[in-house]
């Protein structure tokens, strides 16, 4: 499940009549849908329409990024820069290097950009950037090669190998047998066909992982290769992730 995310390009234009006799358009251009933890830039350009200049040293003038919600995850959008130079009536000037790293967490961010005089505020926009989720997993096996005995351990390590972050809850194997020795009776081949027998509680971040042991695993009677489809499940559903199912190979030996 590999997505690639079409930014749309957008330019936003707005006018203001706030603050006294000053004016100001503002114009933004911007990807708004974003890869998770992607580093991004975006451009605003101030254009002066008032009759007076904006003349810096007598008192601030500045562009600042509002994140609208409380969550932590999109703090790394607010963000504050100060106009360097007196913007004479009719002339603009682009504040070219606004970077920030979209978070992890997919969803929406509403930002409210301002320019502002003081603590007035000139010219204003909200825009709403969207983090799309996109999922990768990893699933590993510790054996492949099992003992024939009639309990034991199987220990699986479960990674986030992509760059969002995962939905919170409890995760779980679900294992499909696809293939058995031809000697293996129905109650050999059903012991590869189970439904999650524990949970994990989890919300992996980038680059997190742990793992799930099945204790005293009843494994079939007979000899030989399982060749068995292992599934992450999410709240007992699959978990729409790229890697999120896998076949493994299991051998039962003396």
């Amino acid at each position: 499940m590999k997505k690639i995310i079409a930014g749309v390009l957008t330019l936003l234009t707005i006018f203001s009549v706030h603050a006294q006799s000053y004016t100001a358009r503002m114009d933004v251009s911007a990807q708004e849908k974003l890869s998770p933890g992607s580093n991004q830039s975006i451009s605003i350009t101030i254009t002066n329409t008032s009759k007076s200049a904006f003349v810096i040293g007598k008192s601030e003038y500045a562009l600042v990024m509002h994140y609208q919600k409380s969550t932590a995850a999109g703090q790394v959008f607010t963000q504050r820069y100060r106009l360097p130079e007196t913007l004479q009536p009719g002339k603009s000037y682009t504040f070219a290097r606004v970077s920030f790293k979209s978070p992890i967490h997919p969803g929406d961010y509403p930002i409210r950009i301002t320019f502002e005089w003081g603590n007035q505020v000139i010219v204003e926009r909200i825009i709403t950037f969207i983090v799309e989720p996109n999922y990768y997993a990893s699933i590993s096996a510790k054996r492949l090669t099992l003992p024939n005995e009639p309990d034991t351990d199987l220990q699986f390590s479960i990674s986030n190998t992509g760059s969002t972050a995962w939905p919170e809850g409890k995760y779980g194997l679900r294992f499909q047998l696809r293939k058995a020795p031809g000697a293996a009776t129905r109650q050999d081949q059903s012991k590869f066909n189970t439904e999650p027998r524990q949970f994990e509680s989890w919300d992996f971040e980038p680059g997190e992982s742990d793992d799930i042991i099945l204790k005293d695993f009843r494994l079939p009677s007979v000899q030989g290769d399982y060749v068995v489809r292992v599934q992450l499940l999410l709240n007992g559903n699959i978990f729409e992730a790229d890697g999120a199912a896998r076949d493994f190979t299991f051998k039962i030996k003396n």
